[in-house]
């Protein structure tokens, strides 16, 4: 699946499993109080839930991995300029 899509596509798609997910959830939750389904149902669910959730983190902290390199191989510094650093500096 990862192959196919760009890190931004992948996000956006990551991003849409996990609202499903979450929405599923939701309703076997309410299906659970009114008897539907077992328990063991909501748990799986929830697992999803937050394997989803945590695979789109994965996804937008490889875009802002990405962009800190970019941002150093076009020259960018991390420095704080002195005059800057002694102003937030607890006095």
């Amino acid at each position: 699946m990862g192959a196919a899509f760009s890190k931004p596509e992948l996000t956006c798609v990551r991003s849409g499993r996990s609202d499903a997910d979450q929405r599923a959830l939701d309703l076997n939750l309410d299906a659970y109080r009114h008897g539907i389904v077992t328990y063991v149902t909501v748990l799986t669910l929830q697992l999803q839930t937050v394997q989803a959730r945590q695979q789109l983190e994965q996804a937008l902290s490889g875009q802002i991995i990405d962009l800190i390199k970019l941002y150093k191989a076009l020259g960018g510094g991390w420095q704080i300029p002195p005059d800057v650093a002694r102003a937030s500096s607890p006095q």
